[in-house]
């Protein structure tokens, strides 16, 4: 049964495992980047916004094949440099990821945005620190909004050679609100469906074009409507087509 609507904030690091994906990517495509995902205006229908924190797509058989990379979305350290809790849980969830052979490989991104601290540095400090091998880490600690987030992380898949990426965030309303919309109607690199494993961890699967179906008008009109609260501020975002201000 597909189930519509967004996502919950689950963290994987506790109970179950999610079922390990047959195979793994390290370079090239996966088998997830070959995934049909129904259009937006489908699993946004009507002129109120989701319940960010309700059921999510349930992540069709390919989905959970492995994918090329983890995205892991940054937040800010705390004042004095430690992890933040929104770092922590990000950063288990990529990791229990990994254990299980949903990807070989991670993005993590963030600039220093509140504090002299840059996210994308903490992020992977605590991969380390969780068994994750250094050379595994890509770092990219310029965005500092999160249309910047997937605009950079998509120019290193596309620099790496990857198509498929998992986009990681303990946050339920970043990935329906902002990450959605910044993905599919702002960057416009790719296309990212939030979903949720077997083991009801919630993500966004991210496929970078030609790979994924192009987004189409009619759905970013839809999400853009001014009483669903899924695509605000749009004219400010530097990934915006039409505000492009980012570096190359």
């Amino acid at each position: 049964m597909v189930r519509l609507l967004a996502i919950a904030t689950v963290c994987a690091c506790g109970g179950a495992s999610p079922k390990p994906p047959q195979g793994t990517a390290d370079a090239g495509l996966a088998p997830a980047a070959a995934c049909e995902v129904p259009p937006m205006d489908q699993l946004y229908p009507g002129s109120w916004p989701p319940n960010p924190y309700g059921p999510a797509l349930v992540a069709a058989p390919c989905m959970t094949q492995a994918h090329d990379v983890l995205i892991v979305l940054g937040c800010p350290s705390n004042p004095d440099g430690s992890p933040s809790e929104c770092q922590t849980k990000r950063a288990d969830i990529a990791a229990n990821l990994f254990a299980n052979g949903y990807a070989r490989n991670f993005i993590v991104t963030g600039a220093a945005v509140h504090n002299a601290f840059v996210e994308a540095d903490a992020l992977a400090a605590l991969l380390i620190a969780r068994g994750v091998a250094e050379e595994r880490i890509v770092r990219e600690p310029h965005a500092m909004h999160t249309d910047e987030n997937i605009y950079y992380s998509s120019r290193l898949m596309q620099a790496q050679g990857w198509a498929s990426a998992l986009v990681i965030s303990e946050d339920a309303g970043q990935l329906v609100f902002t990450a959605l919309c910044d993905s599919n109607c702002c960057v416009n690199l790719g296309r990212l469906t939030v979903v949720e494993l077997p083991d009801q961890t919630h993500l966004g699967h991210y496929v970078l074009y030609p790979e994924a179906a192009a987004v189409q008008p009619a759905e970013c009109a839809q999400i853009s409507t001014a009483t669903k609260f899924m695509c605000t501020n749009r004219s400010s975002r530097k990934a915006c087509a039409d505000n492009f201000q980012l570096r190359p």
